[in-house]
């Protein structure tokens, strides 16, 4: 059985970590780390998911990235979804 963690940031982490991975880009290459935490905590800045990615996994990293951590999904969501 999957524990469910408690930090939703790590879940936005995860949401990231799941981007790159699937679109094997850099990401914000042109901002400085500083920038980058900016403009995600007040701006809602998020990479492009890209038009051909696979639309369940597209669709997961965006609830991974939700602005409202509560919304967020938690471990096992993630899981069964990646099965």
């Amino acid at each position: 059985m999957i524990r469910s963690l408690p930090n939703k940031s790590d879940v936005f982490s995860f949401g990231i970590l799941l981007w790159e991975i699937m679109t094997r880009g850099k990401l914000y290459p042109d901002l400085q780390p500083i920038q980058i935490a900016y403009g995600v905590t007040n701006n809602n800045l998020r990479p492009p998911i890209p038009q051909n990615m696979n639309k369940k996994i597209a669709s997961l990293i965006q609830k991974c990235w939700q602005d409202d951590p509560a919304q967020r999904p938690d471990y096992a969501e993630i899981t069964e979804t990646l099965k």
